[in-house]
């Protein structure tokens, strides 16, 4: 940290969540988790942080950029009722997700043909869409130049190994939503760190990726259904 891995461990790390992700795909012992009324509990209680983090940053966030941060916080409601818990209380596209799944969470091999990564630090698992793990990793942590680079080729990585290790019924087109559904949860981890006393060394970059992020992937047009 803060170097990202080159584009090789890039693709083992995907690799990797692809394995956790498939393995537990809408797997039925993730029935008995008490999940969804903890996530219910966050998505209340943003409104309430948000206010006090856009009342702190005051004019280091332009009015453009706050106009977008609170027209995504009106459609947070909607958001969390048709692409989280609907998709928990069917039991659709779900499996186990890491919550912190940013690119030092791994263990890298010193040979990278023989071996491979692992995932560590599960303090904050739970249940939920797998492309949450991908929007934080990705969307959240690296600039845009990096991300257009290999975003969607990491994508298409994970997608194919995720279908080639059994998930089913999940189209690119369901991952490619759900990810940019993930890039807009983003927006709101900077005022939950904020919150939470992490320091502005962390967070603000967060906070400038995930709007440059916003942008590029036109979220603003997933938000049209739920304001």
């Amino acid at each position: 940290w803060p170097l990202p891995p080159s584009r090789a461990l890039c693709e083992q790390v995907v690799d990797c969540l692809a394995r956790f992700h498939a393995f537990w795909w809408q797997d039925a012992r993730m029935e008995g988790i008490p999940n969804e009324d903890i996530l219910g509990d966050v998505v209340a209680q943003i409104p309430m942080i948000a206010s006090g983090f856009l009342d702190y940053l005051g004019d280091r966030f332009s009015a453009e950029r706050r106009r977008i941060y609170e027209t995504a916080l009106a459609a947070l409601g909607g958001l969390w009722e048709h692409h989280w818990k609907r998709r928990i209380d069917e039991r659709r596209w779900i499996t186990l997700a890491h919550g912190d799944a940013h690119f030092w969470q791994f263990m890298y091999p010193n040979d990278g043909v023989k071996d491979r990564v692992y995932l560590i630090d599960w303090q904050v698992w739970h249940i939920a869409v797998g492309a949450d793990d991908l929007a934080y990793m990705i969307a959240l942590h690296w600039y845009p130049e990096r991300r257009q680079q290999m975003e969607c080729d990491l994508l298409r990585r994970y997608h194919d190994g995720l279908l080639r290790q059994g998930a089913e019924g999940y189209s690119w087109e369901d991952l490619w939503t759900g990810y940019r559904v993930g890039a807009i949860r983003n927006l709101f981890i900077p005022a939950l760190f904020w919150s939470m006393k992490i320091g502005a060394g962390v967070w603000w970059s967060h906070l400038e990726r995930a709007m440059m992020a916003f942008e590029d992937l036109n979220c603003a047009e997933l938000l049209e259904d739920h304001t």
